[in-house]
């Protein structure tokens, strides 16, 4: 009986540590499931219906994957990583970053990724590549073919985002700069819509 209060009581204590967590530090989140263009641009890393934690606090890096309120679709959202920051020059060629002229090259590739758009619903091959920005890596998918090409000067004080999806993107190529200070950085993957007990999508650290 003892040892059942501990257990209630160490719970209660987590739950509340939870909520209060919940009110002033981080914020949980549903990738929508009525967005498939969205989507398609989280892939290889996110996907529709995943469950995130994201952090209330202020500012972004390079490397970061931000939630931004939506500037063409007032009470939606956009996620995307942060590529470009202010005063640089950024171009995406073929799915490849470029900054000021220079750019990293990717450390190692991984398995290729076939997605249908979810504009023509065309099945699409993609090139995956594991790129390292501040310290940390993570998966990209690109075009296998030569695709298009954006160059732009980004605004101090703004950042240029672009989707690890380079060629299903929605980023900044197709909406412009965003100001950090409205975005939420998206830390962690809780688990995916298949839920609790699919374990490859499960407790994935994001950031």
């Amino acid at each position: 009986m003892k040892a059942l209060k501990v257990i209630a009581w160490i719970v209660g204590i987590l739950v509340a540590i939870g909520v209060l967590l919940n009110f002033t530090i981080i914020e949980t989140w549903k990738v929508p499931l009525d967005d498939p263009a969205m989507g398609a641009s989280l892939e290889p890393m996110l996907r529709s219906g995943d469950i995130l934690i994201l952090s209330r606090s202020k500012g972004a890096g390079r490397g970061d994957l931000l939630r931004c309120p939506d500037p063409q679709a007032q009470g939606r959202f956009v996620v995307a990583r942060v590529e470009g920051l202010g005063g640089e020059e950024i171009v995406v060629e073929d799915g490849l970053v470029s900054l000021d002229g220079k750019r990293n090259p990717s450390p190692r590739n991984c398995n290729n990724v076939t997605l249908e758009d979810p504009t023509t619903h065309a099945k699409v091959e993609l090139t995956c590549a594991v790129e390292e920005v501040s310290m940390r890596n993570f998966e990209v998918l690109r075009p296998s073919q030569k695709g298009e090409r954006t160059k732009a000067r980004v605004e101090l004080g703004r950042v240029f985002l672009v989707s690890d999806n380079r060629q299903m993107h929605v980023d900044s190529r197709d909406y412009g700069v965003i100001d950090p200070d409205l975005c939420q950085h998206v830390l962690f993957r809780l688990w995916g819509t298949s839920g609790f007990s699919d374990s490859a999508r499960r407790f994935t650290v994001v950031w």
